[in-house]
Formats: structure tokens, C-alpha cells, sequence
């Protein structure tokens, strides 16, 4: 009888997996864990990259569309109505604050949507704003699955999140070429006004009115910027230097953010979010360090003809705005 009992223990001690071979089981599971967690974290940033494109082309459809109802026109850029200057008074929201501006999404929204939470409502002058941030954050406007969003503490957010900047900058800037000036960007009136104000209480253009420009002003439509990712609702690009040619980083933070924009021109300068589908070099300072191997860009472009590129440098987005290399 001990035999058997022993014969028994001896074989069940053979079935059973030693603590030595459970470790090297475990090992071989980490490793291969650690080799494939590099590759889907590839395949997503790619899916998100083709997601972001796909939006893209469906806002280059949008402005088709609305300058074949208007007149071979572009949208405003923003429509800002000032109370006091004879200009349609503030949109009042629901919980009373108000909101000072529409932007070039509002235009477009309807030709993306079959519902008009986004745009005001002609009876009573209000928005409901969680209801309009949840309507662009699942739109078409805020298309790309890597934009988190731009944290501000103006009238224009919810929660702190502003849903006028939602990862699309609108190039304010077609008639740039390759002589245009830092002199150019800052005073000539034919690039500023873009984004002057809408005197019209409605959301076609009127006639006359000079932040309206026809389409054709984005030529070569295939080789001009029309919308390109970026952290503000429109396109801050400043030539470079003639002398240096030089294109300045990132800004890594809010506040260099807030300089790019106030800047507005400076040699250089520019908000193309150039690391959007890409990856992120270190912090230095305010910007991210641009040393060659340091990042990676990856960036998408939504050309005047409606065709849609992944930057891989940013080379490529300053031709497309304007029309030389840096």
C-alpha cells in the first residue's frame, strides 16, 4: 500500500510545473508582450492618422459646398458681433454669459449635419453651450482621435475646454507667395482681412463684405494649405527671416501657445501642431526641442482641392501656406 501512495505522489510531482519553469513562462510572456506593445501603439496612432484624414476631406466637401451656395465664396474665418457699434449684439447663453463669436465651423456646420444645434438660433438668440460642445465634439470638426482639446478660461469653453479650437487651423492667408514679407503679414490688409468682422446678422456672405473671398483665391488649389492641423481655430504663420530661413519649434505650453497667436507674424512663427500623429521630442523651455532625431512629425493637410496628405516634415506644411520652402 505505501508503494502505491508513493508511486502516486511521484506522479503527480511529474505533472505539476516547477517554480523554475512557471518563471521562464512569465519571462517569455513579458517579452513578447513588450515586443507587441510597441506595434499596436503604431497601429492605433496610424488608425487615428487615417480617422483624422477622413475628417479632414469631409470639411474640404463642407467648404465645397458652401461656396457653391454662395457665390463661389469661403467663409468668415470668425464673425465676432460687438455690442455698441451698430453690429449684431452678443449671443446670450442660457445661463446667461454670453458668446462673442462665431467661427468658421458654424458656417460649415449645416452641410455636415442634419441638426442646427451648432449654429444660432434665429428665434431667440441662444445656445445651450454643453449641447453645442458635444455637438462638435462628435463631429467632423474635432475629427482627429489625438486632439484632446485646448484648455482655456474664456467664454468660449466648457468645462474649461474651449470648443472653438478644435484642432483645425483655417488658412486665413491664400494670397501668400513666395515674396511675402514678416512687413507683409503684419500690415497688409488683403492678409488681415480674413478675419475682419461680419456686419450681417445672417450666415451668407453679403455683398461687399471683404472677410468674405472667393474660393479661388486658394490657388493653386492643389498645392495650397486650406485647413491644417494646428492649436488654434486658425492658422498663425509668419514667414521666416529672408537671411536665416529659419522655422521656430513648437510651443510646448498654453503660454507659448498664447505667444505664437500674439505674436501674430513673427518671423517664423507658426501653430502647426507638427507632431499631432507623430511623436514628441523632450521640452526646452516653452518649446519642443526640433534637434533632428529628437521627434518625429506627422501632421495632415487639407489641400484647396479637397486631397489630403500626412506631413512628415514641416518643410511641407510652410510651402503649403507659403508656396516656397523655408
Amino acid at each position: 500500500m505505501l508503494n502505491q501512495s508513493t508511486s502516486r505522489l511521484r506522479r503527480s510531482r511529474r505533472n505539476a510545473f516547477t517554480l523554475v519553469e512557471l518563471l521562464v513562462v512569465i519571462g517569455i510572456i513579458a517579452i513578447l508582450v513588450a515586443i507587441l506593445l510597441p506595434a499596436l501603439s503604431r497601429a492605433r496612432k496610424q488608425a487615428n492618422t487615417t480617422k483624422c484624414a477622413a475628417a479632414l476631406k469631409q470639411i474640404g466637401l463642407a467648404f465645397a459646398m458652401y461656396s457653391k451656395d454662395n457665390r463661389g465664396m469661403y467663409p468668415v474665418c470668425k464673425y465676432d458681433p460687438i455690442a455698441g457699434t451698430g453690429l449684431p449684439t452678443p449671443i446670450v447663453l442660457s445661463d446667461g454669459t454670453t458668446i462673442r463669436a462665431l467661427y468658421w465651423q458654424d458656417y460649415l456646420w449645416k452641410y455636415t449635419s442634419k441638426t442646427e444645434v451648432f449654429v444660432r438660433q434665429a428665434t431667440n438668440n441662444t445656445y445651450d453651450a454643453k449641447v453645442r460642445f458635444n455637438a462638435i465634439k462628435n463631429s467632423v470638426f474635432w475629427g482627429c482621435p489625438e486632439w484632446q482639446g485646448s484648455y482655456t478660461t474664456n467664454l468660449s469653453a466648457v468645462d474649461n475646454i474651449s470648443y472653438s479650437e478644435n484642432g483645425y487651423a483655417y488658412n486665413i492667408f491664400p494670397m501668400f507667395n513666395a515674396k511675402t514679407t514678416v512687413n507683409d503679414y503684419l500690415t497688409g490688409a488683403r492678409y488681415r482681412d480674413y478675419i475682419a468682422l461680419d456686419s450681417a446678422s445672417n450666415l451668407s456672405p453679403p455683398n461687399g463684405n471683404k472677410a468674405y473671398h472667393p474660393y479661388k483665391h486658394w490657388s493653386p488649389p492643389a498645392e495650397r494649405c486650406l485647413v491644417i492641423e494646428g492649436t488654434l481655430w486658425l492658422l498663425v504663420a509668419g514667414p521666416t527671416d529672408p537671411t536665416s530661413h529659419v522655422v521656430k519649434p513648437q510651443p510646448a505650453t498654453a503660454a507659448g501657445n498664447i505667444a505664437v497667436a500674439n505674436t501674430f507674424g513673427a518671423a517664423g512663427s507658426n501653430n502647426i501642431d507638427r507632431y499631432r500623429h507623430g511623436k514628441l521630442p523632450p521640452v526646452n523651455g516653452d518649446y519642443f526641442d526640433d534637434t533632428p532625431g529628437k521627434g518625429r512629425v506627422a501632421y495632415n493637410i487639407l489641400y484647396a482641392d479637397g486631397h489630403v496628405i500626412t506631413a512628415s516634415s514641416i518643410a511641407e506644411g510652410y510651402k503649403a501656406i507659403q508656396m516656397r520652402d523655408p
